[in-house]
């Protein structure tokens, strides 16, 4: 019953009071003598959801404040609702056992940590995409659920508003417990929002009988937006970080990371830092001395970058943007795996790079809701951005310059699709000729939302092609990624041109369980792979075939959960032919940064967004 309570959604938008049940033709009166509270409780939690509002949302994310443009900011009032409230209507409350047990156990989140997140000030004039900016930056907090700035005018002064800055917080403290069997289990227990001053901490600990010692923790901690700078930063010790060999739970590391993305078009720095030491000692001694890989190393990376086209800040509605980035970064070992030695390997060889990019791009966005979400408002990103890297990088002792490209197109359709088109392309450049050189090229597209006979769906399409040439460096294509068939963890299949289709058919489903909304799936996965010189009409097929359900509860922090079980009809040895998975905390989200850190191009890895 206390789980119940705890889960118990309070989201039911439109319903101000609880004066009368109803599941599906039966009137239950909350005053029934023949009914418990706790029965009362136990079918609400159940029943069908009232009228989705939140649905019905689908536009730019700056035209709420269109007709505020030009005014001055007379005064900013923050405003952080329970979770009996919800941000769309502030006036709807969903009082009950499980949302009261909530607010309790709960902090909320300091009015000072909320304006630290404030770009805007008092006396500023109304900028319509810079207040939908800043309230993107709220929603995107790691703790708050949903954020809205509500324009408040006067017929007295029709020059002057008031800015109501509106924010619901995620139930902060998460957990997990993994039981792999009988001899082994990790836990973890975090506050996303420890006393609600926008911090994280988290005890993640490990048992397993098979390692010495039997136990292993890891402890971090982050501070978000630390003095109001917009800089995330993270310091971590670990004794059960995975090695970079087979994964095994047995590498020391302490490491500090300093972040400050480009919270804005209109912000002008952006840089990161990450410094750290990490080692490993065999903890597994029943293994043989080659399948234990030992090294001890430390890395080095910094960049930073400026926003020109920041400087004209009078002109807020130009959008489009020229960005331009420097990284250094050093990888060095100073025990290198004997297995490895002298030969190439991206993990453990020592690695520099010096790289310089620009960006240019224009990014703007669209509310909505049901793409990774099951109702919350999601910021679904559209314009463009190309950026060209060059600069020099150093692998064991082969020196090469470099130049690589990236461009993304997103794009919203008059129907409210949403796609995205990419292309990729980089080169090394080494004794006259190009080296370790690829291209890739894809789509993908998610439906309109779809109705039928009240349930809501999406259909989501991807595609995508890679091809690489005379390769030293590089890891060849692989298949065991988001190119190819996801959750197929055979590694050691490998090549030179890859073509991959997916398709995922999704389902949100109307009624609630202890405030989780569910939504089954069904998905079909193919990839082509070819070996080195030979043609894509004679390369190999592989196909993965599954479906399953997620759930999700919108007030808690933890991410979706999913039951997923997928069928591959070509048998592999070494690879199961049918899997059935069960995954907590996966995050689904559009990545809603405009920039990054300047970096070779990796073909096996999902950097798109």
């Amino acid at each position: 019953m206390i789980i119940l309570l705890l889960c118990r959604s309070a989201t039911a938008e439109g319903q101000s009071r609880l004066d009368t049940l109803v599941l599906d033709s039966i009137k239950i009166a909350p005053k029934s003598k023949f009914i418990s509270k706790w029965v009362k409780v136990g079918i609400q939690s159940i029943q069908k959801h009232p009228p989705d509002t939140t649905a019905k949302i689908g536009y730019k994310s700056e035209g709420a404040f269109n007709k505020a443009k030009g005014k001055v900011i007379r005064k900013i009032i923050v405003k952080r609702i329970g979770f009996e409230q919800t941000v769309a209507d502030t006036n709807s409350r969903l009082v009950y056992w499980g949302t009261k047990v909530l607010n309790d156990l709960h902090t909320k989140t300091k009015e000072w940590v909320i304006r630290q997140n404030l770009f805007i000030h008092e006396g500023d004039t109304v900028e319509p995409y810079k207040l939908a900016d800043n309230e993107r930056l709220l929603r995107n907090l790691t703790f708050i659920q949903d954020a809205k700035i509500y324009v408040r005018s006067f017929m007295s002064m029709p020059d002057t508003v008031d800015l109501i800055v509106v924010t619901r917080d995620l139930f902060s403290i998460t957990g997990g417990l993994g039981i792999g069997s009988t001899t082994n289990a990790d836990a973890q227990l975090a506050d996303v929002n420890f006393l609600g001053m926008g911090q994280r901490v988290e005890v993640d600990g490990l048992y397993d009988k098979d390692r010495h010692p039997n136990t292993g923790f890891q402890v971090f901690y982050k501070k978000y937006n630390a003095f109001g700078s917009f800089v995330d930063a993270t310091v971590g010790y670990t004794l059960i970080n995975p090695n970079g060999y087979d994964k095994k739970k047995e590498e020391t590391a302490y490491y500090l990371q300093l972040s400050r993305p480009l919270i804005s078009p209109n912000a002008k720095l952006a840089g990161g830092l990450t410094l750290s030491h990490r080692y490993t000692n065999n903890s597994y001694p029943k293994r043989t001395d080659t399948m234990f890989y030992h090294y001890a190393g430390n890395v080095y990376d910094g960049w930073a970058g400026y926003n020109f086209a920041a400087e004209k800040l009078e002109a807020h509605d130009i959008r489009d943007r020229k960005f331009i980035a420097f990284r250094y970064a050093q990888n060095y070992y100073s025990q290198v795996p004997y297995q490895v030695g002298d030969r190439y390997d991206l993990i453990f060889n020592d690695a520099q790079l010096a790289l310089g990019a620009i960006t240019f791009f224009r990014q703007d966005f669209y509310k909505t809701n049901y793409i990774y979400g099951f109702g919350t408002t999601e910021d679904i990103p559209y314009g463009y951005r190309l950026t060209a890297t060059t600069g020099w990088y150093k692998q064991l002792n082969l020196s090469r310059p470099y130049l690589g490209i990236n461009a993304i197109r997103f794009i919203i359709t008059n129907h409210e699709d949403f796609a995205r088109y990419y292309l990729k392309a980089g080169a090394f450049y080494d004794n006259g000729k190009l080296t370790d050189a690829g291209v890739m090229a894809g789509a993908s597209i998610f439906s309109h939302l779809l109705e039928w006979n009240g349930y809501k769906m999406r259909q989501y399409v991807a595609a995508s092609y890679t091809h690489l040439f005379d390769i030293i460096t590089n890891e060849p294509l692989r298949i065991d990624n988001i190119y190819g068939l996801p959750y197929f963890t055979y590694a050691y299949l490998n090549g030179y041109e890859r073509l991959s289709l997916s398709s995922e058919s999704m389902v949100f489903l109307r009624r609630k369980l202890l405030g989780f909304s569910f939504a089954p799936f069904a998905d079909a996965n193919f990839s082509l792979l070819t070996p080195n010189n030979v043609l894509i009409d004679k390369a190999d097929i592989y196909t993965g075939i599954g479906g399953g359900i997620r759930a999700r509860n919108e007030n808690l922090v933890f991410g979706t959960l999913e039951l997923k079980g997928i069928y591959f009809p070509r048998k592999v040895d070494g690879a199961p032919t049918f899997k059935v998975m069960f995954t907590s905390n996966l995050r689904y989200r559009y990545n809603s940064n405009y920039v990054s850190a300047p970096d070779i191009i990796r073909y096996n890895l999902d950097d798109i967004e």
